[in-house]
């Protein structure tokens, strides 16, 4: 029979470890706090959509599969295209997905390192998000050598990289322009110091 495991089933010392951690690790990544509402709202939509990203790696939106959506799309756009350019159209959209899917995921992981920042501009809203997607992105084209239907390939790591990068540029203009507009001062790194949650 299943038993519920409390913190009195453990030991003190693991128990002592575990709250330790988990505090430092709240502490790297800026959430000093128990996970609220807000804190949902705030990490799980990046969380949900890595492990969509997971889930598209799989068979199920190989290029069999896919083509049977695609192409004939292409074709009705297309209708004058050989069947060799209809191929190649297929496979440049696929590409593009790398881009904008990982770019989405960037663009999620900037807004919840941003979040509640009081200050113009931190280049950590940046450098974390890409040291999540890069990682993630060598884990999902691994993942794919093990599908019967898609092959990983270092340079579909490099487009997704390229994708999360051209969203964390695009989003590094829109808010320090925003800012700018706003105030009339030009945002410093050297003001990046507090934020209103304490991610510093």
């Amino acid at each position: 029979m299943l038993t519920d495991v409390t913190n009195n089933d453990l030991p003190a010392d693991a128990v002592g470890t575990f709250h330790l951690w988990a505090r430092d690790f709240r502490g790297r990544i800026g959430v000093n706090r128990p996970l609220s509402r807000e804190g949902m709202t705030r990490w799980v939509p990046p969380i949900i959509w890595g492990v969509m990203i997971l889930g598209f790696s799989g068979d199920m939106l190989g290029m069999p599969h896919t083509s049977r959506f695609i192409v004939p799309l292409l074709q009705w756009m297309f209708p004058e295209a050989s069947p060799e350019t209809i191929l190649r159209l297929h496979g440049l959209v696929r590409k593009l997905g790398h881009l904008v899917e990982y770019g989405i995921f960037a663009a999620l992981w900037f807004r919840a390192f941003r979040w509640g920042a009081s200050h113009a501009w931190d280049w950590r809203w940046v450098t974390r998000p890409l040291a999540i997607v890069v990682p993630w992105a060598i884990v999902d084209e691994y993942r794919q050598t093990w599908t019967a239907t898609r092959s990983g390939t270092y340079s579909d790591v490099v487009l997704d990289a390229v994708g999360a990068a051209m969203a964390l540029g695009f989003l590094t203009l829109f808010v320090r322009r925003r800012f700018s507009r706003s105030t009339g001062v030009r945002p410093s790194p050297a003001s990046a110091g507090k934020t209103v949650d304490g991610n510093h």
